[in-house]
């Protein structure tokens, strides 16, 4: 699948792209790195990878894998850049280091192709929906006075890790009476009282 979604991206590329958020990278290539380098031009596509995924890369992945500090010398006068992700830091040392490229930048390089599912993408969004939904019923059980936030934070985490989660989407958000008026709020020690109302925003992986 990552080889089709790699050529799909080369398919109409005009600019080679230095791609470095680890979501755009486990997208393309199948492997989940917090540090990356994947450089694509019209006929090819390198995985730069430092010491601790080397490896890794060069057993699961079907892209082309090679050392961090081995990043190429390029041969092209423009690379675009993802600005959502690619640091203020980073784009001055590349633009040190290669004086002769012209680093351009755009947010989000690879949305547009991502927000296209696919059809085991658009499966596992419906799976996720409904642990998620299983999740939320279950703690809902669970709702009596004196039971605490995190109980049923921790009661969410358990039943859907151990129902096929892979991990949770974020932090649970439960939230019991004027705590509810937070969107974000962490689940704490406060207890249910009689009558309060309840907030749950939850989701899985």
């Amino acid at each position: 699948m990552q080889n089709g979604r790699l050529s799909k991206v080369q398919k109409n590329l005009k600019t080679p792209l230095l791609i470095e958020n680890p979501v755009d990278l486990f997208y393309l290539t199948g492997i989940k790195v917090s540090k990356g380098r994947l450089l694509i031009s019209k006929k090819e596509a390198i995985l730069f990878l430092d010491g601790r995924y080397l490896e890794q890369g060069r057993k699961e992945s079907t892209i082309h894998v090679e050392k961090w500090d081995d990043f190429p010398k390029i041969n092209t006068k423009e690379i675009l850049l993802d600005s959502a992700f690619t640091s203020c830091q980073e784009y001055n040392n590349l633009k040190m280091k290669f004086p002769g490229v012209s680093w351009a930048q755009k947010p989000g390089l690879l949305n547009e192709i991502r927000a296209a599912k696919e059809p085991e993408e658009i499966e596992k969004l419906k799976k996720a929906a409904q642990l998620t939904l299983r999740g939320i019923e279950h703690i809902s059980n669970q709702l009596k006075e004196g039971v605490k936030e995190e109980e049923l934070a921790m009661q969410f985490e358990l039943f859907v890790r151990t129902s096929g989660a892979t991990k949770l989407s974020f932090e649970p958000v439960i939230a019991f009476g004027e705590n509810s008026a937070y969107p974000h709020h962490r689940a704490g020690s406060t207890p249910l009282k009689k009558n309060q109302i309840v907030l749950i925003d939850a989701g899985v992986i």
